[in-house]
Formats: C-alpha cells, sequence, structure tokens
C-alpha cells in the first residue's frame, strides 16, 4: 500500500507543480485527477478480467477491474481481494492474512497510471510510442538518458523496464482468488508489525 501512497502522492504534487508552471499541462492534470480517483475507488485497472504472464514468470490475474487480484511468481501468492490481502507459500503450504485499513484499499503494483505517470516524468527525454506487447498496442514511454521503459494497456503494465508481459487472456481460473482450505493461515490483522 505504499507503493501507492508513492505513486499517487508523488504524481499528484509533481502535477500540481507542473500545471501551475504550463496552461497547457492542466487538462492533462484534470485527465490524471480522474484517473486517481477511479483507482482509489476500486477501477484499477479498465478492464474487468484477465491473466498476464511476464518474461520474469510472474502472472498476474484480477477481476472486478482489478479488486480481486493474484500474483504468483514461483512458491509465492499474493492474493488481494478489495481490503484482504494474502501472502501464501505453495509449497510450504502456509501463509499470513493481512486486513487494510484507511484511504488506499488496492494493489496498484501492475497499474499503470498513464496520465500521472506523463506528468511525473515531463520531460523532453522521455518519448512516447507504441508496440505490439502481448498482442496489444501499447503505449510506451521510453527514456533517452537511461533506456527504462514504462508503459502500458488498459492501465495495466505491460512493460516495466527489461519485464515485459508475455501472454494476455481475458480468462481468468475459477479458484484465482481463494485460498486453499488446507493451508495454514496466521492473521496478521491485528499484529503490530504489519503499522
Amino acid at each position: 500500500m505504499k507503493r501507492l501512497h508513492r505513486i499517487l502522492g508523488v504524481g499528484v504534487f509533481v502535477a500540481l507543480a507542473v500545471g501551475m508552471s504550463s496552461c497547457f499541462i492542466l487538462g492533462d492534470l484534470s485527465d490524471s485527477l480522474k484517473e486517481i480517483a477511479e483507482v482509489m475507488e476500486g477501477k484499477v485497472f479498465t478492464i474487468p478480467t484477465a491473466t498476464i504472464t511476464y518474461s520474469d514468470s510472474t502472472t498476474l490475474s484480477f477481476a472486478e477491474y482489478g479488486k480481486k487480484q493474484r500474483i504468483e511468481k514461483g512458491t509465492e501468492v499474493l492474493i488481494y481481494i478489495d481490503s484482504t490481502y494474502y501472502s501464501l507459500n505453495t509449497e510450504e503450504k502456509t501463509g499470513y492474512k493481512y486486513q487494510y485499513s484507511g484511504e488506499y484499499l488496492f494493489n496498484t503494483a501492475y497499474c499503470f497510471l498513464e496520465e500521472t505517470w506523463k506528468l511525473a516524468n515531463y520531460n523532453e527525454n522521455v518519448k512516447k510510442s507504441s508496440e505490439t506487447i502481448a498482442g496489444k498496442k501499447c503505449t510506451v514511454y521510453t527514456d533517452s538518458e537511461d533506456g527504462s521503459k514504462y508503459g502500458g494497456w488498459e492501465r495495466i503494465s505491460f512493460v516495466m523496464n527489461e519485464v515485459r508481459a508475455t501472454s494476455f487472456t481475458t480468462s481468468v481460473p475459477v479458484n484465482a482468488f481463494t485460498v486453499p482450505a488446507d493451508y495454514t493461515i496466521t492473521d496478521m490483522t491485528d499484529s503490530a508489525q504489519y503499522e
């Protein structure tokens, strides 16, 4: 959740600073604020369901526009269901449960906030282009100074530097957001470690 605070906080601050210094940016600021509001209300992505596999062997599945998410890599599985978060180890069949409270309830690790990103990275060294990645025409921003790349489609990150989407489908496994009954789950909701 701290990632969302960083993205939204820095994005809004930079957007306001840039917006005040240039009149034509005000429309972009409005688009950015609208985008942020939608994400905070639970529309993390702009399509209802998808499964995306990435070049680093991570698989993201989501439903309800991102209110439900599953991120799987090796033996680690993270499941986000609204304000509840599970961290599971598939090898040991163990996990932890956390409950979020407060303003930011949705995971944004794979959310590409394009309007906010453009404002936060307003720079002549950043070039916009289109690339077909995993079968989708994605908007990609490349920094000519360091070669970093960020971009996506329908608010889903399809490229994050060296990590790229390799496959995309709107199918999601039926049990993607279900914690197996035979797992030992430790509830960390009231734990001081998670504050």
